[in-house]
């Protein structure tokens, strides 16, 4: 099960720092892989390249806007559950 879920973050355009998080626990094995997604609701996930452990650094070239991301937390590499969705909002 998820324990923390991932926050939302306020950046500012050119000066990006910071990263998501989630935290979870099982009896297994967890891997976890981070999606970007078009909406709050998280329509058209892509996965994020590379971003496969419990947390992901935001990436430093979005521009001004609102981004949304989700961790699937994968439990002995077949069950897996999705975390909240994180708003990125860089100025």
């Amino acid at each position: 099960s998820i324990t923390s879920q991932p926050a939302d973050k306020e950046v500012s355009e050119g000066a990006i720092s910071g990263s998501l998080s989630v935290s979870a626990k099982s009896s297994g094995t967890l891997t976890y892989q981070w999606y970007s997604a078009t909406d709050k609701n998280g329509a058209n996930p892509v996965k994020v390249a590379g971003a496969t452990s419990a947390s992901m650094t935001i990436p430093t070239d979005l521009t001004a806007g609102e981004y949304y991301y989700f961790v699937k937390v994968i439990v002995n590499g077949i069950a897996g559950i999705n975390s909240e969705i994180a708003t990125v909002t860089v100025d």
